[in-house]
């Protein structure tokens, strides 16, 4: 139980700054860029997390929960490969019509 609150706990952190990482790159609208001006976390991407965590624990089981982590955790791999692809095919394509020019 210990381990997998502490794997939560991480997974909150990690999506808060991916989200952040994916208003930088232009991925995301930027209402999620807000910080707080104490803290210096993105408070829209945080909350959003929050709740989604504690609705879905109040919901589900301790053993589904766990499956989700995991599927969580993967997904969250995937947006960022993904998210990356993306950039790196539009900035080589900015690159082709810039040397075309």
């Amino acid at each position: 139980m210990a381990g997998l609150s502490s794997v939560i706990l991480v997974d909150i952190v990690a999506m808060a700054c991916i989200g952040f990482a994916l208003f930088r790159d232009g991925l995301l609208p930027p209402i999620y860029s807000r910080i707080h001006p104490g803290w210096g976390t993105p408070v829209l991407m945080t909350a959003l997390t929050v709740g989604s965590v504690v609705l879905l624990s109040g919901l589900v089981t301790i053993e589904i929960l766990a499956e989700m982590v995991s599927i969580g955790t993967l997904f969250a791999f995937d947006v960022v490969y993904f998210a990356y692809g993306y950039r790196k095919s539009r900035l080589a394509r900015k690159e082709r019509e810039k040397a075309l020019k």
